[in-house]
């Protein structure tokens, strides 16, 4: 175990304007979907089925949207691990924050480069007020991002540099020359494609810390983070190969070991959200580290559409909302992030 406990959580997605709206609609099948005003597609030039939260965020790419998606649930994870009172961020001068943000890979034609350099610049500015943090950190991996953060956080944090870590996951494909590409890359789901993903936003923010530290704090534990395992797939997206899984089942078999064997596993969240080479690959890791375990499979995109960087984030919500609600069952939860880059991340999340 890492000794670290989740305090705060906050999310902002297309299904919920807070972390108890956002799960108790995924939980009940509730999706918001409808179709993307400013891009057309398909046989009947229909426009992009899309899960927006807001369609007056426009259609902007996501580094002009992060500053609308972070506020709120940034503001109440903070507020329910008791840092902040609407005034003052309490733990300010008490211990070192260190920020780590979750964010989309930086593909060619999806963000202009200027745009890009000048987020990095005002990140802190921008996405971690009124934290302040003392470093910051960002993450451009895709679904990845957020295990990846989390785990340098757990590092930072069991290391003594910091004592509270925010996790900030940030993520929107809803911007027409981002939908344009992946609809030319046939990754969209629409009435001409049997396959392929309906393309979300979210903005979901997580409080870390010492189990120690909240103790002493008096903060109610939501969950505990019992093990991180990271890898790297050689053949990402597939395409004509056949998944293989073999990093992400590395990833798991890491983390399941780290967590002293994974048994008491109930939950499985995973990232599949309507690609071909996901449901492979997660069938494929399935068979060979989950099958001798009874778990039941939630895959959030189904109501919240992919959220890309968040959605690893979005997982854990779900679990922790789960374990607070009592639908999650007595034991732990399992979530699984794959990048279309690589990265492969598990994260073993205990009550």
């Amino acid at each position: 175990m890492s000794g670290i406990v989740v305090t705060g959580l906050g999310m902002r997605t297309a299904v919920g304007n807070d972390a108890i709206q956002t799960c108790a609609s995924i939980r009940a099948g509730i999706a918001r979907l409808a179709e993307w005003p400013h891009l057309a597609i398909g046989p009947s030039e229909g426009g992009v089925v899309v899960a927006a939260i807001d369609p007056s965020l426009g259609d902007a790419p996501w580094p002009e949207k992060a500053e609308e998606l972070s506020p709120q649930p940034l503001h109440e994870a903070l507020w329910q691990a008791q840092l902040y009172d609407g005034m003052e961020f309490r733990a300010r001068t008490q211990q070192k924050i260190g920020a780590y943000l979750a964010l989309p890979a930086p593909v060619e034609g999806r963000v202009e480069p200027d745009a890009l350099r000048l987020f990095a610049i005002e990140a802190k500015k921008h996405c971690i007020s009124p934290a302040q943090a003392d470093r910051v950190e960002l993450h451009f991996l895709d679904h990845a991002s957020t295990l990846v953060a989390i785990a340098r956080a757990v590092q930072a944090l069991n290391e003594g540099e910091i004592g509270v870590a925010i996790i900030g996951a940030m993520d929107s494909h809803l911007s027409s020359s981002w939908l344009q590409l992946l609809h030319n890359h046939k990754r969209l789901k629409h009435e001409g494609s049997g396959v392929g993903f309906i393309p979300g936003e979210a903005g979901v923010f997580i409080v870390l810390e010492k189990e120690t530290t909240a103790v002493a704090r008096a903060v109610p534990v939501l969950g505990r983070v019992a093990a991180v395992g990271l890898d790297k797939e050689l053949v990402p997206l597939g395409g004509e190969v056949v998944a293989r899984g073999d990093g992400l089942t590395r990833a798991v078999r890491a983390c399941m070991e780290a967590a002293g064997g994974g048994a008491d596993i109930e939950r499985v969240i995973s990232d599949i959200n309507g690609e071909r080479w996901r449901s492979l690959e997660y069938s494929v890791v399935a068979s060979r580290c989950l099958s001798k375990l009874k778990f039941e499979h939630w895959h959030p995109a189904d109501c919240a559409g992919d959220t890309g960087a968040a959605s690893g984030a979005l997982g854990i919500g779900m679990a922790l909302r789960g374990f607070a609600r009592g639908y999650a069952g007595k034991g732990s939860a399992l979530i699984l992030s794959s990048s279309p880059t690589g990265e492969r991340g598990a994260l073993a999340l205990a009550r």
